[in-house]
């Protein structure tokens, strides 16, 4: 697979910025996931007692586009719209779509370095047409763990 941008999703193993198919915003990632837990009241004292938070899962919807015209390496189609038909089918198979286990994800950053969390993949809805051969959609994961961890860089 070529790579077309310096900041990237790759989900089981699957780059997701590729001449065929893009996640176009990826902001939602820096996004802080709600805490659980409360402070509680302590009869007959002022305040509350202090109790630590805990990170939720957090669920992150990915706008998309596929783009039918070329193969994941760049090499052109023969017919857009097929293209985008085989790309759908081939991101359904390979991300693990509504499957019951989780996934490996690496966010990979400008600078090299990578961050990681295993990922649920919901799935991928909301589809329009945007020209023949270009389709947007969205794509939705689950992060049990709330946040995509630093592994490194490379």
């Amino acid at each position: 697979m070529t790579v077309t941008q310096t900041t990237w999703l790759e989900i089981n193993s699957v780059d997701l910025a590729t001449p065929a198919w893009l996640i176009t915003d990826l902001s939602d990632l820096l996004e802080t996931t709600a805490a659980r837990g409360q402070n509680e009241v302590m009869p007959g004292a002022d305040g509350r007692k202090f109790f630590r938070r805990y990170r939720d899962e957090k669920r992150v919807t990915l706008p998309m586009s596929i783009f039918g015209d070329f193969d994941e390496d760049g090499d052109p189609t023969d017919d857009p719209v097929q293209g985008v038909i085989e790309h759908v089918e081939y991101l359904r198979d390979q991300l693990g779509e509504f499957e019951a286990s989780l996934v490996p994800a690496v966010w990979h950053l400008p600078d090299g370095s990578t961050r990681a969390a295993d990922v649920q993949v919901l799935g991928m809805f909301s589809f329009r047409d945007a020209g023949p051969g270009h389709l947007r959609c969205a794509l939705e994961i689950v992060i049990p763990s709330g946040r995509f961890d630093e592994v490194g860089s490379s």
